[in-house]
């Protein structure tokens, strides 16, 4: 008779207690499956803005312009340029600047 009130008296606690707890590890898992959703769908997002972007770029036709104006410069300012890396910078600049325009029309 003992161990009926002992298994009782454990159902009890176990409502009492022992449920916070249950739920309580529950939202921790789903809260940290929910983040790790979250970031793998925004690091898929930036992956496919990246490629719209290069889409929008070709379209464009940026390349063209700048290799355009690098050819009128001096081939003594051309040479400073090009050793600074600022065609380079320029691209990164551009390429990053339609990759953030295509996430925020996605809405992200």
């Amino acid at each position: 008779m003992e161990s009926f009130f002992e298994a009782i008296k454990y159902i009890l606690d176990w409502f009492s207690s022992g449920i916070y707890l249950f739920f309580e590890e529950w939202f921790k898992e789903a809260v940290a499956w929910f983040v790790v959703a979250t970031v793998k769908a925004k690091i898929w997002a930036v992956g496919f803005s990246w490629d719209v972007a290069k889409i929008v770029l070709q379209n464009l036709g940026l390349s063209q312009y700048i290799s355009s104006a690098w050819a009128g410069l001096d081939s003594q300012v051309l040479g400073y340029v090009t050793f600074f890396r600022i065609p380079d910078a320029l691209n990164i600049i551009f390429q990053a600047y339609v990759t953030r325009l295509t996430l925020v029309i996605m809405g992200w």
